[in-house]
C-alpha cells in the first residue's frame, strides 16, 4: 500500500468539522445546510455511493484515509452511524474520563499520575507502591488477561 505525505492534516479530520461552502441537504434533520454552517461528514465505508481513497500520512506519521461520496450532516445532528466530529468528541471525553479515574486511584494508593506514562508503567507503579513483586501484579494481570 502506498501513502502520499501531506503538510497538513485536513481541517475535516483535525477538528471533525468544516464550514459549508455549499447550500446541501442535511438527511437527519431534513433541512437546509446553509453555506457557512458547521458541517460532518459521515463515516460510510463501504457505502453504495463512496469510495475509499489511499491512505494519506502527515508530518505526526499518523495517517487518515478520505472517503468520498459520504452524506455531510449539520455538525450537532445525529445519523445514528459516526460522523468525524462525534468520533473526535466520544474521544476526548472518553481521555477525559480516564484522567480522572487514574488521577482518582493514584490518589487512593498515594502515587502522582503522570499522563505521559503508559498504562502499564502506570499499572507497575501502583502494584510497587502496594509492595507486590513483579511476580504478584504478572499473576494479577495474567487472571484477567490483561498480560
Amino acid at each position: 500500500m502506498s501513502y502520499t505525505k501531506v503538510k497538513a492534516c485536513p481541517e475535516v479530520i483535525d477538528k471533525g468539522f468544516v464550514r459549508s461552502n455549499y447550500k446541501l441537504h442535511c438527511f437527519v434533520c431534513n433541512q437546509t445546510i446553509y453555506r457557512g454552517d458547521s458541517i460532518a461528514q459521515c463515516e460510510e465505508y463501504g457505502a453504495q455511493y463512496s469510495m475509499t481513497l489511499r491512505a494519506r500520512t502527515w508530518a505526526k506519521q499518523s495517517f487518515y484515509t478520505p472517503n468520498t461520496g459520504s452524506w455531510w450532516v449539520h455538525k450537532n445532528c445525529d445519523p445514528q452511524i459516526w460522523t468525524t466530529y462525534n468520533v473526535i468528541a466520544h474521544t476526548e471525553e472518553t481521555n477525559k474520563l480516564m484522567d480522572e479515574d487514574m488521577d482518582y486511584i493514584s490518589s487512593g494508593i498515594g502515587i502522582e499520575y503522570d499522563p505521559s506514562l503508559s498504562l502499564w508503567t502506570f499499572i507497575k507503579k501502583a502494584y510497587e507502591a502496594l509492595d507486590q513483586t513483579p511476580t504478584q501484579w504478572y499473576n494479577a494481570l495474567s487472571a484477567y488477561g490483561l498480560y
